[in-house]
């Protein structure tokens, strides 16, 4: 998966199935989410491409974290952002990253 043609591969085959599988998430973590459809898609579309960036990104430098690490860093960056748009608060709290 390493490499540029990883990265297309990532970028290709990824989006669709990850796009549901955060669609799915949001609406259960954020039950009071009453925004339209359009938001929604917005908001997905961002959490997916930030997570295929920072994916291709770790994939593609050999960057000296874990799959767990890149994880934590990922929800860092993001459940605050999520739940700000979204609304509510998440149901889940975050883990702090490992040293």
């Amino acid at each position: 998966m390493r490499g540029q043609q990883g990265a297309e591969q990532i970028r290709r085959l990824l989006p669709q199935p990850l796009s549901n599988l955060v669609k799915g998430h949001i609406l259960v973590r954020y039950p009071a989410w009453s925004g339209d459809d359009r938001r929604l898609t917005a908001g997905v579309q961002f959490i997916v491409s930030a997570f295929i960036g920072m994916l291709t990104w770790w994939l593609d430098t050999d960057a000296p974290y874990s799959a767990d690490e890149m994880f934590v860093m990922f929800r860092r960056m993001t459940v605050d952002g999520a739940t700000s748009f979204f609304g509510g608060s998440p149901s889940d709290p975050i883990e702090p990253v490992p040293s």
